[in-house]
C-alpha cells in the first residue's frame, strides 16, 4: 500500500511512519513537507491512501482536500490535526475528508486499536 503523508513538521512526519510501520512494516511511504508539494503529490495520484496535517504554513490540509475531490480524486484521504473539536472533524468530513483523525502516536492510539480490532475479526471469521 502506497502513502502519501503531507505534514510541514518532519517529527511528526517521523512519528507518523514509525506508528504506521509498527502496523505493517511493509508500507510505502511518501513524505513531502509543503502545501504546494502536497498540491502536486495528490494530483499525481500515485497513491493509495493519502494523510494530511491540517496546518502547512501557506495553506491548510482542508483547502487541499477540497481540490483533490474538486478535481474528481476518490481516494481515501484522512486529516491528521491536533484538534480535538467535535464541530472542526464534522467541517473536514463535509469538504471531504474520509476521516478527521487527532495526532496521537501512542502505541495504544485509537487509529491502532481500530485496525487491531478489524484485524482479530478477520482472525475469527470462518
Amino acid at each position: 500500500m502506497r502513502i502519501l503523508i503531507i505534514d510541514d513538521d518532519e517529527d511528526d512526519y517521523v512519528l507518523t511512519e514509525a506508528l504506521l510501520k509498527h502496523l505493517t512494516p511493509d508500507l510505502q511511504l511518501t513524505w513531502v513537507p509543503s502545501f504546494a508539494e502536497g498540491r502536486l503529490c495528490l494530483s499525481e495520484n500515485n497513491w493509495d491512501i493519502a494523510v494530511v496535517d491540517y496546518l502547512l504554513g501557506a495553506g491548510n490540509g482542508l483547502d487541499l482536500i477540497q481540490e483533490a475531490r474538486q478535481a474528481g480524486l476518490t481516494k481515501p484521504i484522512i486529516l491528521h490535526t491536533g484538534t480535538t473539536e467535535p464541530a472542526f472533524f464534522e467541517q473536514a468530513r463535509a469538504q471531504g475528508a474520509n476521516a478527521c483523525i487527532c495526532k496521537d502516536y501512542r502505541l495504544d492510539s485509537p487509529l491502532l486499536k481500530v485496525m487491531r480490532e478489524l484485524a482479530k475479526q478477520d482472525c475469527l471469521t470462518p
